[in-house]
């Protein structure tokens, strides 16, 4: 695992990580990607739950083991001069940070991951993701693609329901939440297998503080830092997320 890393003065700084097999690296990425509750090739379905059922990650109900993880693969894949640089910013600093991985690592919950024992890179810093030029550079253009349909575990449409009669009939679980304490039901209650959608509003974060960004409902916003403290209960979260906001695809603030 190469990494690089461009600072804000335009110097460059690189470094590596052995991920050779029973490799430290190799293995802490072996249990980050164990306790993520996403679908393994050629994983059934009653698979998919146990592993979820003993995953530090998923249950609220080891702080411990989930903080121990988290805090292993900060040190593990966080490029030194940038956990040094998180780790120094006072509490009202903020730091953005453009973020590109490939292959298994893009799986990594960069935002939870512990900078120290006591600061996570979401406290400190504002996280953007763009796709690996590899990545980018290996897809084939010319061939079709087919659009497979997904579950959908929980759907805001409209925060207001002014739509919700114009709604076609339909045979997947969709809820249509207009509070807060609805979605939060509602996410401890999505099947993992599913898709999580949010077509809203999204307040964009307070400079200082970074999990203040989230989506607007009927009763004001609920933002990241609501949903990371909320989830004191078992939840099964699902797998992948569809966000389509203010400006989504540059169609302009009025979407």
């Amino acid at each position: 695992y190469w990494w690089t890393v461009r600072h804000p003065d335009s110097t460059w700084t690189w470094g590596s990580q052995s991920m050779s097999h029973d490799s430290p690296g190799w293995q802490t990425l072996r249990d980050l990607l164990d306790a993520l509750p996403l679908r393994q090739p050629e994983e059934t379905d009653d698979q998919f739950y146990t592993r979820m059922d003993g995953s530090p990650l998923v249950l609220a109900t080891m702080p411990e083991a989930t903080n121990a993880l988290l805090l292993q693969g900060g040190q593990t894949f966080l490029p030194p001069p940038l956990r040094k640089t998180l780790a120094s910013l006072r509490a009202n600093e903020t730091l953005r940070v453009l973020v590109s991985l490939n292959g298994p690592l893009s799986a990594l919950p960069v935002n939870a991951l512990f900078v120290d024992d006591s600061k996570q890179v979401i406290d400190a810093a504002l996280v953007s993701y763009i796709s690996a030029p590899a990545l980018i550079a290996s897809l084939d253009w010319d061939r079709p693609t087919a659009i497979q349909p997904s579950p959908v575990s929980l759907a805001i449409v409209d925060p207001s329901l002014r739509n919700a009669k114009a709604l076609p009939e339909t045979t997947k679980v969709l809820y249509l939440p207009s509070t807060t304490e609805t979605v939060l039901d509602a996410l401890h209650n999505a099947d993992p297998l599913g898709l999580f959608c949010a077509f809203t509003h999204h307040p964009p974060p307070h400079a200082d503080n970074p999990a203040s960004g989230g989506v607007r409902l009927t009763d004001g916003t609920l933002t990241l830092g609501t949903l990371l403290s909320s989830f004191n209960t078992p939840v099964k979260t699902p797998e992948r997320v569809l966000l389509a906001m203010c400006e989504s695809l540059a169609a302009g603030a009025s979407v």
